[in-house]
């Protein structure tokens, strides 16, 4: 499950103190980074932004952004302003009512931010300071109160991330009226250098680096900023603390993707993301058959995405992407063909050129329009020609509409014309998963209930079924077929009809990435241990008539079995290991999977009533062509990248020799 990206903007230019001179740029910076940070294409945060508030309602604020954060979710804190410390060093961030002979009482303590932060349960946390600067004025420059405070060690916590623009014994530049010859910038838009850099990068995508990926994790933002720094001349050198952070924080996506994203699969982002080659590969396959789609957005967002893997880093890749887009400038001209008369020819006084007329015809010869236009002359002839290029355009859409959308065959099994109902597994990242913001389903199974739905002319109707009423959903005419990592067992198969499989697995246990057993699966599942798996499932059947004793937890989904194991409440999840992939891939290396895997191969199929012959006979062939396509490891890439599809890959022979259709 994705979870809400929600950001508070402080900034502070007008203070009651004199003492802290007012600052230019604070309010002209929140606006602007609340602009990138809330465009969908870009940070897609839901934003606030407090313009000089005093001391309680920044306090206020700060404490609701950080209680109603949940675990998946992401927050950002930024504050521009000045940065002051107390007599025993300890840092505050000044508020339009703060004065400096009374921080405590008047200042938002940064003891106060890291208090809220450790208390809250969001693990992606980022606080980004634009001000806590110390160091002697430089002439001409209006810079931000402070002096040697260790901003990042007073802020350091679990999962949050420290940006500053500038280290303990700098100052941050301001640009505008008033800067040294430094600094450069529009009198009439002054603006924070650092803050600056921060909407460029991810207003341009210029941070998305290393090598493009479509993302700006916090990181390379960092790195781009540095740089634009650099570049400027600034005399201050911005700090990043990531120490108690696992994995990449994406702070953005880099707008120029945004076609992509709206357009492609999902899985498709995720193949070109892969760090393994022949997944990108893979993924070029796939691009090449959106080329061909027939919808103009589509082939667009396949084009982008090509053009994009022609820079990748491995030869094989970019050659491929650049092969691709070759071969679909090749086909887009194929399309259309021109009128060429062998010469030019005269009638009334008036040239009829090749150049002239773009009509549709065969080699050389003069079509009627062109005939009737000479006849005509000139004032005509081009009314004529446009009447009959609509004309043979309406023809061609109608052609192609006719041919390109048949109707929907009849069938006993999918009743509805326009729906196939597909009960699927929820809670089985990789597999299948359903984003609980905007109901939308994503996973390798999802994408072969797409599969089926173009094979069927139907659009698939998804909706989650547990494990214990999968077989009910078919028996009372809630699904049309299951998908979501349904295993084929002999029991199963005196019920419904399989094809299948699609992958096969077997049972394997994931555990804390910190957790080393030295005797393997036996010593995780021992007597006194807690195992946490699927209610109803075949691995709940397995661990409890195997011979190990380890107690066990029983969820409806997966995703509640991780929540047992990161709360300690179990010490290991066991399923099939295709599932826990996913499991652990989402996790930012909090768990992993281990090698050792036990009881029988697990097949995955789809699941159909039983006397669907002919359905069941085309989902088969379907299947097994399916299969053996450069499409299929393309998806598989996307979904569980840096995994290895032959564990999982299931054959021709396996297929043929495992699938049951029934004829009554």
């Amino acid at each position: 499950m994705s979870g809400r990206r929600r950001a508070l903007l402080i900034a502070v230019d007008s203070y009651d103190a004199a003492k802290l001179a007012g600052l230019r740029a604070p309010q002209l910076d929140a606006e602007a980074l609340e602009r990138v940070l809330g465009d969908p294409n870009i940070g897609g945060f839901e934003v606030q932004t407090l313009i000089n508030p005093d001391r309680q309602t920044a306090e206020e604020k700060i404490e609701e952004l950080f209680a109603h954060a949940s675990s998946p979710d992401f927050v950002l804190l930024y504050v521009s302003g000045h940065g002051v410390k107390d007599q025993f060093g300890r840092l505050h961030f000044a508020m339009t009512n703060s004065r400096e002979d009374k921080l405590s009482s008047t200042a938002v303590s940064a003891q106060f931010v890291r208090d809220r932060m450790t208390d809250s349960s969001c693990k992606s946390i980022v606080v980004c300071l634009d001000c806590c600067h110390a160091g002697a004025f430089p002439p001409g420059t209006n810079h931000r109160a402070g002096e040697d405070v260790g901003v990042i060690r007073q802020l350091r916590g679990r999962g949050v991330v420290v940006m500053t623009s500038s280290s303990a014994l700098q100052y941050s530049f301001e640009v505008g009226k008033g800067a040294s010859s430094e600094v450069v910038g529009d009198d009439d838009a002054p603006s924070s250098l650092f803050t600056s850099g921060l909407v460029k990068g991810l207003e341009t995508g210029e941070a998305d680096r290393y090598p493009s990926d479509g993302r700006i994790d916090v990181q390379e933002l960092f790195d781009y900023v540095q740089e634009y720094l650099n570049n400027r001349n600034a005399k201050q050198t911005p700090g990043l603390d990531t120490t108690n952070v696992e994995g990449k924080l994406y702070l953005a996506s880099n707008p120029e993707w945004a076609p992509i994203h709206t357009a492609l699969d999902a899985s498709v982002l995720h193949g070109m993301r892969s760090a393994r080659p022949e997944m990108r590969q893979a993924i070029v396959e796939v691009l090449r058959g959106y080329l061909k789609s027939g919808d103009s957005t589509e082939a667009e967002a396949a084009r982008i995405a090509l053009d994009k893997l022609t820079d990748d880093n491995d030869a094989a890749v970019a050659h491929a992407a650049r092969a691709a887009i070759t071969a679909g400038q090749a086909s887009d001209e194929a399309e259309t063909t021109y009128a060429a008369p062998s010469e030019p020819r005269t009638d009334h006084d008036h040239t009829i050129a090749a150049s002239k007329a773009p009509v549709a015809t065969t080699s050389g010869k003069e079509t009627t329009v062109e005939y009737l236009a000479a006849k005509i002359g000139r004032p005509w002839r081009r009314a004529l020609l446009a009447v009959a290029v609509v004309a043979i355009v309406l023809v061609a859409v109608s052609w192609i509409w006719s041919y390109s959308k048949p109707e929907p065959p009849k069938s006993s099994l999918f009743e509805d014309l326009n729906y196939m109902n597909v009960g699927i597994r929820m809670g089985m990242p990789g597999l299948s998963t359903m984003d609980e913001d905007d109901a939308r389903f994503s996973g390798l199974e999802v994408d072969i209930a797409n599969r089926l739905g173009q094979q069927f002319y139907r659009n698939p109707r998804l909706f989650p079924v547990s494990a214990e009423e999968s077989l009910n959903s078919i028996a009372e005419n809630k699904a049309d077929i299951l998908i979501g990592g349904f295993e084929m067992t002999a029991e199963r198969k005196q019920n419904v009809d399989f094809v299948g499989p699609h992958l096969r697995t077997r049972t394997g246990v994931m555990v804390k990435s910190d957790f080393f057993p030295t005797e393997g699966i036996v010593e995780i599942l021992q007597p006194g241990r807690f195992a946490c798996t699927l209610s109803g499932s075949v691995t709940e059947t397995l661990l409890r008539s195997s011979s190990y004793e380890v107690n066990v937890i029983t969820q409806p989904n997966l995703r509640m079995c991780e929540v047992a194991l990161k709360r300690g409440q179990a010490d290991a999840v066991v399923a099939d290991d295709i599932a826990l992939e996913g499991l652990a891939l989402g996790s930012s290396e909090q768990f992993r999977v281990v090698a050792d895997r036990f009881g029988p191969e697990v097949y995955y199929g789809i699941a159909l009533p039983r006397g669907a012959f002919e359905e069941c006979t085309k989902i088969k062939e379907w299947l097994l062509d399916f299969s053996k396509s450069p499409e299929w490891r393309g998806i598989f890439a996307a979904n569980f990248p840096d995994v290895d599809f032959n564990r999982y890959y299931a054959d021709e022979s396996l297929i043929e020799n495992t699938s049951v259709c029934s004829k009554e």
